[in-house]
């Protein structure tokens, strides 16, 4: 409970005094007075002091107080007993002692209601108090009322300005009476993880369900998921914890490698946390490009890397390069690896003077052994891994014609003969005739005939020519 206001009644009564302090102005008023020499008494507030109204119907005594207080208790005492008037809990009733009789009581606001009507307060329950500024106390019966001692007892207001709970605000900027409810704020960059509704009780802030807690934000993901960043522990973290940053598999930080949640906001030492992705074979088509990698993939993120081709060919683009967020990127150009050229890529018997393997787009002159003659030119070139020529048409040897036929039985013909060479066939003796062609064809180490040539002498050749008729 609050404080007590203990009021010594007189007709002229200007002073009320209050436990702790005095209040002014109040008066106090009465249907009427007795006509008795104590009433100087009461002026003097002395301990033996009494004040009682004439015989009347509904006798009435009447204090007025300065200001509007939350009344929970009034006691009155009388020549016989103490009355005592209590506030229900829920602001409905007042409850009185059997000593109080016949009498009533009133609370009012004098400026907001008339003398016979009661202003209630709805407050939170445990404690009930009445709003008022007058407190009345009347007979219901015809009599006089005589009082020693008037006491009020009220709710203490609530101070609003500074509360229990840190960082806490309340929609109310001045003293508010028991029971008034209120709701809570959280200061700038502050959040509340508690209750937002308290009330006053007797002078205390107490809440409603549970305790405002206005505490500082929490850290959240941020889009550190997104970007391979992974936290340690994960978020979301509370203000204040110590965070580790490192990158998922396959990622390397460039970044920041601790923090800390500062209100919502995570603070790094060293930039942002970056995660960028490292540069994988399985990312890039270099291996089927025949492009090897010095260092060789996976690469972190900013590696420079020299481009080389895989044994068997030769690079003829651009040499450095360097792993950009899981791209190689290039300097200048692509690296292009050509196949380079076997000897064993040469079509059969052609030779040349150059040493094999030969690089891509490398001329060679080309010639045949001995024996042999070149057909269809004698340039040729190494494109990626074949020797190709201009034409389309790649040159070749053919054999020379060393030697006739055996069944061409007496046939004169000068050997060696080149491919494609034609040649007039002789029987090498004389008086021998030439039955078949007359001409032949060195055709790649072979002659070639219309009809097999075949020497007969003459008179056979007679007998001959008649049974071919």
């Amino acid at each position: 409970m609050g404080k007590r206001h203990i009021i010594f009644l007189s007709s002229i009564l200007t002073v009320l005094a209050v436990q702790g302090g005095e209040i002014t102005p109040i008066n106090a008023i009465a249907s009427s007075l007795a006509s008795n020499d104590n009433i100087s008494n009461i002026i003097d507030k002395r301990p033996d002091s009494l004040a009682c109204t004439g015989q009347e119907k509904h006798p009435w005594v009447q204090v007025n107080l300065e200001k509007v207080y939350c009344i929970a208790k009034v006691q009155v005492k009388r020549l016989y007993g103490i009355c005592n008037f209590t506030v229900s809990e829920n602001n409905s009733t007042i409850e009185s002692t059997e000593d109080c009789g016949r009498l009533q009581l009133k609370v009012f606001n004098r400026s907001a209601a008339p003398q016979n009507q009661l202003t209630t307060y709805q407050s939170q329950p445990k404690l009930g108090c009445l709003l008022g500024d007058s407190v009345k106390v009347a007979r219901k019966m015809q009599g006089s009322i005589c009082v020693k001692e008037l006491t009020i007892t009220e709710l203490k207001d609530c101070d609003v300005s500074s509360l229990t709970w840190n960082h806490a605000s309340t929609n109310k900027d001045m003293p508010v009476h028991h029971g008034t409810r209120m709701t809570v704020n959280c200061e700038t960059g502050f959040i509340n993880s508690g209750g937002s509704k308290v009330y006053c009780h007797d002078g205390e802030l107490l809440p409603v369900n549970e305790p405002p807690n206005c505490g500082l934000t929490d850290c959240a993901n941020n889009g550190f998921a997104k970007d391979g960043v992974v936290t340690e522990p994960s978020l979301p973290v509370q203000h204040g914890t110590q965070i580790t940053f490192h990158c998922r598999p396959g990622y390397s930080n460039y970044g920041s490698e601790t923090g800390i949640c500062n209100n919502g906001t995570i603070a790094q030492t060293d930039g942002f946390p970056k995660c960028y992705a490292d540069c994988k074979q399985e990312d890039n088509d270099m291996e089927i490009d025949n492009v090897m990698t010095k260092p060789p993939l996976p690469v972190p993120h900013g590696t420079r890397m020299t481009y080389n081709c895989r044994p068997g060919y030769s690079n003829f683009g651009g040499k450095t390069g360097f792993c950009n967020n899981g791209t190689v990127s290039l300097k200048d150009s692509s690296p292009q690896c050509y196949e380079n050229c076997e000897e064993d890529d040469l079509p059969q018997h052609l030779t040349t003077e150059s040493s094999f393997p030969v690089t891509h787009s490398t001329t060679l002159s080309v010639s045949c052994p001995a024996g042999y003659s070149i057909s269809g030119g004698s340039e040729v070139m190494c494109e990626n891994g074949r020797i190709v020529t201009a034409s389309g048409n790649l040159p070749d040897c053919r054999e020379h014609c060393k030697e006739v036929p055996v069944q061409w039985g007496g046939v004169n013909i000068t050997a060696p003969v080149t491919h494609n060479t034609v040649v007039k066939i002789h029987c090498k003796k004389s008086r021998h005739i030439n039955f078949g062609s007359d001409k032949a064809t060195c055709i790649n180490g072979t002659f070639e005939t219309l009809r097999s040539p075949h020497c007969f002498k003459q008179a056979r050749a007679q007998g001959t020519a008649m049974r071919l008729m």
